[in-house]
């Protein structure tokens, strides 16, 4: 066969198909002209010369005819997703996504969940644009396989050596598959930065966090205790009306003056786990790796076992049907809740005709769990996690007749809008059925968000980006339904977050009991920082000292200052006229202790072998 053509067809479909899929994102992003500083013209130029290269040393590969067409469009397709997902989310895809739900989708149940996930970011344009050009792809490789010696033999090696200068020499990368190796890099080094070796404590000490709990409020018989975890629930649609004049909760905003509400309350993460695990246990989430699905193993001494150890029946339930998603079953089984279930018959089978969404509607499931825990609590007071589903994302499965805000809703926020007003219908079901159990009149509840979700905040739609107050603030009410009661009926504007439950918890119960907690209880005084962690996009720190909330991007070692008061968005970042010094280094080592904090959790310190043997009260 005679070769005469040096230009790869393949490799310049592929680059006219980048240039599509940059464009797109860089005009919803708005990052024209301030795009083509110095660095990222050195990113575009070494990203145009690596997918190339790539494409055309994989054209002039030795291997069958097939196995290039096989490569190059799977390659051009997954490419084609990636790209969607950045101009979809605003952000590229980041590996630890990948890294951390891998497993999750293919254990039993999972995976339709998580395609669920998939569908909601995708829709038929992206998938159609990505088939044409997986067309255009077949077609230019079977030219350059007619009339293709490539540029040379170095292709590849070409490739090799632009995508290593952009891992090492390149702060952001500007294309999809660059990007998603530096984020898989940055996943598997975890390199100590900088940043850390100043301001990370060392030594035994800095993992010490046990202490005895005194109790300050307990009195009488100790109360049985329910947290209702409301999936998904952003703080900023509390008390607020949709542009028709509807109400988002108004069931959660009536029970507003009976309970001790805290309008700055913070979920630690952005996960449904991650908030239960803070919840339970009273520790910052992971920095990497899932709590549930990392460290089940590990000696933490978390809220459902001091509680069994004192006399409570522990149980967790969840509308979801699958018991064990994101290892929840073994985790809390093996923390101290005696019981752990799901409600749900099994939604293609039993309930096929009730469960929409990812799971049992909240009214059923509460109905469920108050007539389960009738016929298997037999003794002693009670300590219940309940898990709705109703308001999982995507939020598009509403069932007509129960769309209250939008009965034909055309935007996300229109179907989340939805998804939360049904929620907080479903909400009057579970104290219905508190009222006629005979737990009604001594028990205290606790209505939160298990994390919050971001609904167009900074044009984000997925809450495993950026880390502002849409990704981490949610509700909480504390209702005390006890005739001597000990949580007054309040608005709380102090920040507080999820750590502080369990403290919060042995405080009413008057348990005293040594604890590995970083909270305290909700009634003592307010908590000079609160810390939270997002995982994702490159891991992203938060302190607040309200009104002051410090952010550090950990990749790139970027720092936020932004002022909660004046700027409630977080739309001006003071850092560059910052003069207070000591209040920034003070940011900085509560970083500090973060890091610190997961050393202890991954390293298994949180609660050492000799704390194990310890007078119970």
């Amino acid at each position: 066969m005679q070769y005469k053509n040096k230009v790869s067809y393949s490799a310049i479909w592929f680059l006219v198909f980048y240039a599509f899929l940059f464009f797109k994102a860089a005009v919803k992003t708005k990052m024209f002209p301030a795009f083509f500083g110095a660095g990222e013209l050195l990113s575009f130029s070494l990203s145009v010369i690596f997918l190339y290269f790539l494409i055309a040393g994989f054209v002039v590969l030795r291997i069958r005819p097939l196995s290039k067409y096989a490569v190059l469009i799977t390659l051009v397709s997954m490419y084609g997703l990636l790209g969607f997902y950045h101009y979809k989310s605003t952000q590229f895809f980041d590996f630890a996504i990948l890294a951390d739900h891998g497993l999750s989708v293919l254990r039993k149940g999972s995976f339709f969940e998580s395609w669920t996930v998939v569908k909601s970011i995708f829709g038929p344009a992206d998938y159609l644009r990505t088939a044409i050009a997986m067309i255009g792809m077949y077609f230019c490789v079977r030219r350059d396989l007619q009339s293709y010696t490539g540029p040379i033999r170095f292709a590849l090696p070409v490739a090799v050596i632009s995508l290593s200068g952009i891992l090492f020499f390149v702060a952001s990368p500007s294309d999809e598959l660059s990007s998603l190796s530096k984020s898989a890099l940055y996943r598997a080094l975890r390199l100590e930065t900088t940043f850390q070796s100043r301001y990370k404590p060392r030594g035994p000490a800095s993992f010490s966090l046990i202490r005895k709990m005194i109790p300050q409020h307990g009195s009488g018989d100790r109360p049985n205790v329910f947290f209702i975890f409301v999936e998904s629930v952003n703080a900023r649609f509390i008390e607020a009306k949709a542009p028709n004049g509807k109400e988002y909760t108004p069931f959660l905003n009536s029970l507003i003056p009976q309970a001790m509400y805290f309008e700055r309350f913070y979920a630690q993460s952005i996960q449904t786990g991650r908030g239960h695990f803070a919840s339970l246990c009273s520790l910052t989430p992971s920095i990497y790796g899932k709590e549930f699905e990392n460290f089940v193993d590990r000696r933490l001494n978390c809220l459902p076992e001091i509680l069994q150890k004192n006399g409570y029946f522990t149980i967790f339930s969840k509308a979801n049907e699958d018991i064990n998603f994101d290892n929840t079953y073994s985790f809390t089984t093996s923390h101290g809740f005696k019981e752990m279930n799901t409600m749900s018959k099994g939604c293609t089978g039993e309930d096929k005709d009730v469960c929409w969404g990812w799971g049992l509607p909240d009214n059923i499931f509460y109905q469920r769990f108050f007539k389960h825990l009738s016929q298997t609590h037999k003794q002693g007071p009670v300590f219940a996690s309940l898990a709705t589903i109703s308001s999982h994302m995507p939020f598009n499965e509403v069932p007509p007749a129960e769309r209250y805000i939008y009965k034909n809703p055309q935007s996300r926020l229109e179907h989340y809008s939805n998804a939360l007003r049904v929620s907080d219908e479903y909400l009057k079901t579970f104290f219905a059925e508190l009222k006629q159990s005979p737990y009604s009149k001594n028990s205290i509840v606790f209505v939160m968000g298990d994390h919050s979700f971001p609904m167009g905040e900074h044009s984000n739609f997925q809450n495993e980006i950026f880390a502002f107050e849409e990704n981490f603030r949610t509700p909480l009410l504390v209702l005390d339904f006890r005739e001597n009661k000990k949580v007054p009926a309040s608005r709380v504007t102090s920040a507080y977050s999820q750590i502080h439950l369990a403290p919060t918890v042995l405080d009413l119960a008057g348990i005293s009991a040594k604890t590995a907690f970083q909270g305290d209880s909700l009634l003592s005084a307010p908590p000079e920082y609160v810390h939270m962690v997002q995982p994702y996009g490159g891991v992203y720190f938060t302190v607040i000292k309200y009104p002051y909330k410090y952010m550090l991007y950990d990749r790139s070692q970027k720092e936020y200052l932004y002022d909660l008061q004046s700027d409630p968005q977080e739309m001006t970042n003071l850092l560059d006229s910052w003069t207070d010094v000591n209040l920034l280094e003070k940011f900085r080592h509560e970083v500090g202790k973060v890091w610190s904090n997961y050393d202890a959790l991954s390293q298994n310190k949180i609660w050492p072998k000799e704390a194990l043997f310890f007078d119970d009260p």
